[in-house]
């Protein structure tokens, strides 16, 4: 019995998984880039190297980091800090929305042009303070975020050297 095609067909991947080891592993040991090595830049660094095509270097590098345990694919805070910033944003800007709301009544209501023009200013003096405060609040996370998502990143690649000498070593 034969097994229907799937789609996408897999990757074509050499049956040499130590192949690219060598390659691989001077990647992590000393980083090309300043910037801490993660698996999407192994994936680069190799689809640059050897000139592959995304998904065999991909492929490549997934069972590379599966079989020495290096750049595990981590879930929960990672995931989380990128939308922190935003669920922020989205709260204050709701809270705003709810805000304008109320004073819309108020206008509405309002006798005369002149109160009316009066409550429109007040409304915008009101306004400008807590946009600007929702904009700190949004910069002031989202840096935040990055530094924490940095810091882990950089983590991780001095772990992936760590492994790997201990490995190099005891061959």
């Amino acid at each position: 019995m034969t097994t229907p095609p799937t789609w996408p067909p897999p990757p074509v991947v050499s049956n040499l998984p130590a192949k690219h080891d060598a390659f691989l592993t001077a990647l992590i040991i000393a980083p090309v880039t300043k910037k801490p090595m993660s698996r999407l830049l192994l994936v680069r660094e190799l689809r640059k190297g050897t000139g592959q095509n995304l998904r065999e270097s991909n492929a490549i590098v997934k069972e590379y980091c599966d079989r020495y345990g290096v750049f595990p694919l981590r879930k929960g805070l990672r995931f989380s800090l990128c939308f922190l910033p935003s669920l922020v944003y989205l709260a204050l800007v709701a809270e705003l929305m709810a805000y304008n709301r109320v004073l819309e009544k108020g206008i509405a209501a309002a006798p005369t042009r002149a109160t009316h023009n009066l409550l429109l200013l007040e409304q915008t003096q009101r306004e400008l303070p807590l946009l600007g405060l929702i904009l700190v609040i949004t910069i002031t996370l989202s840096a935040v975020a990055c530094g924490i998502l940095w810091a882990l990143a950089r983590r991780d690649a001095e772990e992936a050297r760590v492994i790997l000498l201990r490995l190099l070593e005891s061959h």
